[in-house]
Formats: structure tokens, sequence, C-alpha cells
């Protein structure tokens, strides 16, 4: 975007619900948000989430949002297939077999925490806090959370501030491009026509 400024001034805010964060269109209820798509997304996108009879059905780029101009990657336009997907995790399981057996039952994330904590607790009794690594991803706004928690609630002084899923993840990605593109990149998929990609006619064309 060569000058926002100018191009959100030619824009219909008015038909975007400028100031609303919260509308209906049709069938459908819109909810304005930002979104990091997960793993290794770094951006913060503005979208636009179409939901019918509490679903998700589908999602656009939010124009009036800066970050990216109402323009997204392709994971925040598969969403859907996330959310919906019938294998998605919703709940706190615990295993109910043996390691590799596939075998899981649903519990309530008091019962989650509960344990959690129980096995931690065991942890410092037997072998020390120092024994504890805590450990999270690319900062974000949680860099200074994370230190406090170790320090005040695990008691450890071992923190890792750019930990192991920052190096399997963002690291490549960040320097995949800088080296062919000098730059971090990212597709812009929002005006991909989609039905051509379920023609395979389209590739020969």
């Amino acid at each position: 975007m060569a000058d926002y400024k100018e191009w959100l001034g030619n824009l219909d805010r008015a038909a975007y619900h400028d100031g609303e964060w919260q509308w209906h269109e049709g069938e459908y209820t819109v909810t304005r948000t930002t979104h990091w798509s997960p793993p290794g997304c770094h951006v913060g996108c503005g979208v636009l989430l179409y939901t019918k009879d509490n679903k998700l059905e589908k999602v656009e780029g939010d124009p009036l949002n800066a970050v990216a101009n109402g323009k997204l990657c392709m994971r925040c336009l598969s969403m859907p297939d996330a959310v919906n997907h019938p294998d998605r995790l919703k709940y706190s399981m615990r295993r109910a077999g043996e390691r590799s057996e596939g075998k899981w039952e649903r519990i309530s994330w008091d019962e989650a925490y509960d344990e959690i904590t129980e096995k931690t607790l065991k942890v410092k009794e037997e072998y020390g806090s120092q024994s504890i690594v805590v450990v999270h991803g690319t900062r974000r706004n949680i860099g200074w959370q994370v230190p406090y928690f170790a320090s005040a609630r695990m008691e450890t002084p071992n923190v890792s501030t750019f930990g192991f899923t920052g190096f399997a993840c963002y690291l490549p990605r960040m320097i995949g491009t800088s080296a062919k593109y000098g730059d971090m990149i990212i597709l812009d998929a929002s005006q991909a026509h989609w039905d051509r990609y379920a023609n395979p006619e389209w590739a020969t064309s």
C-alpha cells in the first residue's frame, strides 16, 4: 500500500461499518476483530468474521485495519476449515490408555489444572525447582509475564525468552524469505479465483 491514508480517504467507510465491531448482513452476523493465525503468524491482521447459526462460514479482510489493508493470507482465509474441522481439539483431554494407543477421555479444566499443579509440585519436591525450565516462543506481548511467572510461581531461574517454537517456525521463514526477496513477504490470496482451482483445466489454460 503506497499511501494508506489516501486510499482510506477514498474508501466508503460507512459500507464497512466504521466504528462498529459487529453488525448484520442478510443472514450473517459480521464481527470485526484481529487474528493471529498459528503457527508462526506475527502480523495480527484485521478480519471480518461471517457467522450464521453460531457457525463461522467465511472470513474477509478488514479494509479499515491498517495492518494489512484488507488483504489476507491463506491462514486467515482457511480459518473456517480449521474452526469447523471435526478433529479440532476443543476440550482438555487426559490419556486413557498407554502411550501411542490413541485413547483419550474428556476432563474439566479444573481437573486439568489440578493435575498439572500436582505433577509440577512433585517434580519440584523430588528434583528441586532448578530442574524446571520455562520456555515460550517469539515474545510478542508476554516477554515480561513469562519470566515473572517462572520466578514468582515456579521458583526457577531457568527461562528461555526466545524458545524452541521460534527456532522451529519463525526463524526458517524469516531467513528463507529474506534470502530470496530481501524481506519477509506474505501472499495476498484474498483476490484469488477459487473456482479456477476447483477446475483442473485451469493449469493448462
